[in-house]
C-alpha cells in the first residue's frame, strides 16, 4: 500500500492530533484506518469503546468535533474517526445542499485554529474538559485526492498529518503478506509464496480476513495446507479459479475441471464465466509470445507477475495453433451470447468443448 504523508510525522513536528487519509480504493482505505487507530491506541485500549465511528457525509462533520471535544463517556483515550468527508474535495458531496458545504468547510477551519491554540496553552480546544492528550481525530476522504484550492485544506497541510492512500502494488502485496507470515513464525518458499499472494483477493481488507484463515489453519495443523486443502479453505477470486479450470480442460483432467466449473457456474453468469476463460486464454497467448520479464508484463497488462508465469509456463505446453483456435472459437461464443445468436443454457458447455477442439 503506498502512502504520501504530510509534513511532519504521526506524533512529532508539532501537528495537531488530526490525521487525513484520502484514496479512491475504499478497501485500500479502510485497512489503512485501522491500522492507523490500533498504533494511535494504546496496547490495553478497548476499541469498542476507545473508538467512535461517525459517518460525516450523513451526520455531519459537528457530529465528529463534538465527539472529539467531549471524549468519551468512560473517559480514557478516544480516537474519532469520521468517514466519507466528500466536502474536502471539489464535488463537495453533502446531499444538504451547496451552503451546508461550505458550513462544514468553514467550521472545520475554526476548529483547527482553535485546537492549535488550545494545543499550544496545553489545555482543551474548548477551554475546559478532556485534555487533549490521549486523543485523536481521523478523516477519511473516498477520492483521488483533496481539493488544494480550498482554505481549510490549505490549513489542513499546515497542521496535521495527510496521507495518501492507495491499492498495494504486488511487490507490496508479496511484503506484506510476507511480513504477516514472519510475525506468526513462518515461511514459504519463494515460489510457494507468490502462489499463495496471487490467490488472495485484490481488495485489501478481503485479501486480509483470507489470509488469516490461512495462518490459522497453518498454526492449528503445525503445517501449510496443500494445493487441495487451500482450494476450499480460500475464497479466492473467480480469475484464479477460470485459471485452474483452463489448466485441467488442457490437462485433459475431467473430475478436476468438473469440480470448478460446478463452483464457478454457481458464482458467475455465463457472460462473466465466458470472459474469464477467454482472459485467460489471451493471457497465455501474450506470455508465450512476449519477450518482457514477468514483472513489466504484468504492469503493462495490470495482473499479478504470478499470473504471468504460470501463463507462460502452462502455454509452453500446448502448441500455439491450439491455443489461437480455442481463444477464436471462445470469442465467437462470447460475441453470440451477447448477440443472441448462442443460448444462455448451453454457452458455458459450448466453451468448454472448444477446448477438444483440434487446431
Amino acid at each position: 500500500m503506498r502512502r504520501r504523508k504530510g509534513q511532519g510525522g504521526m506524533t512529532g513536528g508539532g501537528r495537531l492530533p488530526v490525521y487525513v487519509l484520502v484514496g479512491a480504493d475504499e478497501g485500500a482505505l479502510l485497512q489503512r484506518e485501522k491500522a492507523l487507530v490500533q498504533k494511535l491506541l494504546p496496547p490495553d485500549a478497548d476499541p469498542t469503546v476507545a473508538v467512535l465511528p461517525i459517518d460525516v457525509e450523513a451526520e455531519g462533520i459537528e457530529r465528529a468535533l463534538e465527539a472529539f471535544e467531549l471524549g468519551t463517556l468512560f473517559g480514557g483515550p478516544t480516537v474519532v474517526v469520521g468517514r466519507r468527508v466528500h466536502f474536502l474535495t471539489a464535488r463537495g458531496g453533502s446531499r444538504r445542499g451547496g451552503k451546508a458545504v461550505e458550513g462544514e468547510r468553514e467550521r472545520l477551519e475554526r476548529f483547527l485554529a482553535d485546537l492549535a491554540a488550545a494545543g499550544e496553552a496545553g489545555a482543551a480546544p474548548t477551554g475546559g474538559g478532556t485534555p487533549l492528550a490521549g486523543r485523536a481525530l481521523v478523516l477519511t476522504v473516498p477520492a483521488d485526492g483533496l481539493d488544494g484550492r480550498l482554505k481549510v485544506v490549505e490549513r489542513l497541510k499546515a497542521l496535521v498529518t495527510i496521507e495518501t492512500v492507495s491499492a498495494p502494488t504486488a511487490d507490496e502485496r508479496l511484503r506484506q503478506v510476507q511480513e504477516a507470515l514472519r510475525a506468526r513464525g513462518l515461511s514459504l518458499p519463494p515460489g510457494r509464496l507468490e502462489a499463495l499472494v496471487a490467490r488472495l483477493p485484490e481488495e485489501p481488507a478481503a485479501a486480509t480476513l483470507e489470509l488469516e484463515k490461512w495462518l490459522l489453519y497453518t498454526e492449528a495443523t503445525g503445517a501449510p495446507p496443500d494445493e487441495e486443502a487451500e482450494g476450499w479453505l480460500l475464497s479466492e477470486a473467480p480469475e484464479g479459479d477460470a485459471f485452474r479450470l483452463i489448466d485441467a480442460l488442457m490437462a485433459g483432467e475431467g473430475e478436476q475441471a468438473r469440480a470448478i466449473l460446478a463452483r464457478l457456474k454457481g458464482d458467475e453468469e455465463p457472460l462473466r464465466l465466458i470472459g474469464l476463460m477467454l482472459q485467460q486464454v489471451r493471457l497465455m497467448l501474450i506470455a508465450r509470445e512476449a519477450a518482457e520479464a514477468p514483472e513489466a508484463l504484468a504492469a503493462t497488462l495490470g495482473v499479478h507477475p504470478f499470473a504471468v508465469k504460470m501463463a507462460r509456463r502452462r502455454s509452453a505446453r500446448v502448441a500455439p495453433e491450439r491455443l489461437k483456435a480455442i481463444f477464436r472459437e471462445l470469442a465467437w461464443i462470447d460475441r453470440g451470447l451477447k448477440t443472441g445468436a448462442v443460448p444462455r443454457e448451453s454457452a458455458v458447455e459450448r466453451a468448454v468443448l472448444a477446448f477438444f477442439l483440434p487446431a
